[in-house]
């Protein structure tokens, strides 16, 4: 039986408006959306935002690039990785260990309709609401081990909806800033100019993603 190997992230393309984020040119690495607990990924200190911009020696351009030097690498082998962390180098060391079952199975599932909240925050300027992530709501929606507020409602033709996120989603960050609660959600939307672009952490259908959200 052959075994791939992994590292244990979710990661993007960094095109457009999250390169322009991330300062780094369009194509040139590959954006690290989640590290999962537990993984060689996450003890080799990877972090969620890191570029990875080489593996083993080779340039990595694309998801596909990445995903096909991983899995042609030697299980337990060290291998050295360069990343941008907040626009600077950072060198890596990872091991490389075989494809767990529960990742080579792992399915996705859309996250609940959480229902509007009365104690919400409505920001007009994104195109959405957002209410608090208890522990109540949490399982129930697929966060367990996760914090943020959640979108309990997207304006037909607001910011956010123009950018693709529903109902359900789980914002993490805003502006590279980790929010946990509607009143640290409002802090950090003070210091962000809408028409230049809002990057978010969200995460939807048990995927963690960076999202750009700019009025079209």
């Amino acid at each position: 039986m052959v075994q791939r190997a992994y590292l244990g992230v979710s990661i993007e393309e960094v095109s457009g408006d999250l390169a322009q984020k991330f300062g780094v040119e369009r194509h040139h690495g590959v954006l690290v959306a989640e590290v999962k607990p537990n993984t060689p990924a996450a003890k080799a200190g990877f972090e969620a935002g890191d570029v990875i911009t080489e593996y083993a020696g080779k340039k990595v351009h694309s998801p596909r690039d990445l995903q096909e030097l991983v899995e042609r690498t030697a299980i337990d082998s060290r291998q050295d990785v360069k990343v941008l962390r907040d626009g600077k180098p950072v060198d890596l060391k990872v091991v490389v260990k075989p494809l767990p079952k529960e990742f080579a199975e792992a399915g996705t599932a859309a996250p609940s309709h959480h229902g509007s909240d009365e104690s919400g925050y409505t920001s007009e300027a994104l195109g959405l609401q957002v209410t608090d992530l208890d522990e109540n709501n949490a399982e129930k929606l697929g966060f367990k081990d996760y914090k943020g507020v959640v979108v309990t409602e997207v304006m037909p033709d607001g910011v956010a909806a123009q950018n693709g996120l529903r109902e359900g989603t789980l914002i993490m960050s805003v502006a590279k800033k980790r929010v946990e609660n509607v009143k640290q959600f409002k802090e950090a939307l003070k210091d962000v100019d809408v028409s230049k672009g809002v990057l978010l952490w969200v995460r939807s259908d048990d995927q963690n993603r960076f999202v750009v959200l700019k009025k079209q």
